[in-house]
């Protein structure tokens, strides 16, 4: 009989272990994480037979990290199975999974141990008290869907609408307790905003209401003429207003405060045929001695004013004589990029610059700093009348560099300094080539 005992034993068919009964349950608050050792677990066990520890087998409803102190770190992902002992000194701390609230849900599988054997498995439930998540949302641009019909995108020079749907979508608005909300604007950025029923909105912060999420919740109209060009290059989206999301139900809560912004569809103004395009000035280029500038065709088009090319498709012409630029260089490169030509300055040699083209001027050290004199400069759309407007270009010049990329005009009218690579290195070899011919010519 002894024989038979011990190969039962040997072989499992004996358990010298008896299961725990759990005669309680761990208790803790929605996302909050519950930290135990041996002793929090033998406290909601009771056992008939002797036992020095538990193994964990299983993790429930959550994930669990591990530790040698009460207070952790929890940097350390718990490995399963591992036992809790009456001489241990590990620690684990189990979070729920997120938003998980409720009575008796199971958290971990146990067996316990005598130091030899383990008994079957027991579920260890947890009780998680339900705590009020704050309504959330993050700034995020619109999405234009679509052309339709019927056509949603957001355009130019329109009022145009967006329901509190599309608003949710987009700013990821969410409340985990699933109360109802509404959007609070707390300003406004650009262009006109106009509740549902056209009243303009000009006071903030302002409560909107709905009763279905297809409802309209605000109209938006931008700025005239104001759109945003798909590229190349590809412009970011325009600042709209601010806003919360706000519960209107107890307990009331309000998330940060978050950014819409969207694309705007250009809308082809009418051929100005036969006007002529205008052009009233163009303020100073921003340049710093000893390096390279370059200015972006948008960027040289916010320098402009009085024109009536809203659009922003018309050419420029640019005819750098100007003597204050003497010693200058000045490249033209293509929308891709590459380098297509340059002339050292003073020219007369007229250079035209098409959209998403770019200039380069190399500014030498010995140039005096101040607004020099560089030329003229016009633009002309296709379809309008031949006629256009010279006006005077000038480059001011800085001793020191200026901030900014060479993506976006900077606020005093400057191109960015750029990193010229390999097209830049091209250009300023072509005009040493062109240098060292017209010395040559000279001898």
């Amino acid at each position: 009989m002894r024989i038979i005992a011990l190969l039962f034993v040997l072989t499992g068919w004996m358990q010298a272990v008896v299961a725990p009964t759990v005669t309680a349950d761990f208790t803790t608050n929605e996302d909050e994480a519950l930290v135990f050792g041996f002793a929090e677990l033998d406290a909601l066990c009771t056992i008939d037979a002797a036992r020095t520890g538990y193994r964990i087998t299983t993790i429930i409803n959550g994930s669990a990290t591990i530790a040698s102190s009460a207070s952790g770190p929890w940097s350390t992902p718990i490995s399963l199975p591992v036992t809790l002992t009456n001489s241990s000194t590990q620690w684990i701390r189990y979070l729920p999974n997120a938003n998980v609230f409720g009575n008796n849900l199971p958290s971990l599988l146990i067996e316990a141990t005598d130091g030899s054997s383990f008994s079957s498995a027991t579920v260890v439930n947890i009780d998680i008290t339900s705590i009020d998540d704050p309504i959330a949302a993050e700034s995020h641009a619109f999405v234009q869907p679509g052309p339709g019909p019927p056509d949603y995108r957001i355009r130019e020079d329109n009022v145009n609408t967006w329901t509190f749907q599309q608003l949710r979508d987009t700013l990821l608005i969410h409340d985990a307790e699933g109360q109802p909300w509404t959007l609070r604007i707390t300003g406004k950025v650009n262009g006109t905003l106009k509740t549902a029923g056209d009243v303009e909105i000009t006071s903030f912060p302002t409560d909107l209401t709905f009763t279905a999420l297809g409802d309209v919740a605000v109209k938006w109209q931008p700025p005239a003429d104001v759109f945003t060009k798909t590229g190349p290059p590809v412009e970011p989206a325009l600042v709209a207003f601010t806003a919360r999301a706000v519960t209107t139900t107890a307990p009331i809560t309000t998330s940060s405060e978050v950014t819409l912004t969207t694309p705007v569809l250009g809308i082809a103004d009418p051929v100005l045929a036969p006007t002529a395009t205008t052009l009233g000035a163009i303020a100073p280029l921003v340049v710093t001695r000893g390096t390279t500038t370059t200015f972006t065709y948008e960027q040289l088009h916010a320098l402009c004013s009085g024109t009536n090319d809203v659009d922003r498709v018309g050419a420029f012409s640019f005819i750098f004589n100007g003597s204050g630029v003497a010693g200058c260089m000045v490249g033209q490169f293509n929308a891709a990029g590459t380098f297509v030509t340059s002339q050292p300055l003073p020219t007369i040699v007229p250079m035209s610059l098409a959209e998403g083209e770019s200039l380069q001027f190399v500014v030498p050290d010995s140039l005096a700093t101040g607004i020099r004199s560089a030329g003229t400069g016009s633009i002309w759309v296709t379809g309008s009348a031949l006629s256009y407007t010279w006006v005077a270009v000038s480059l001011d010049v800085r001793a020191g560099p200026i901030s900014g990329g060479s993506d976006s005009s900077s606020a005093d009218g400057g191109g960015g300094g750029c990193g010229a690579g390999t097209a830049v290195i091209g250009f300023l070899l072509l005009g040493l080539s062109l240098s060292l011919r017209r010395w040559n010519q000279r001898l």
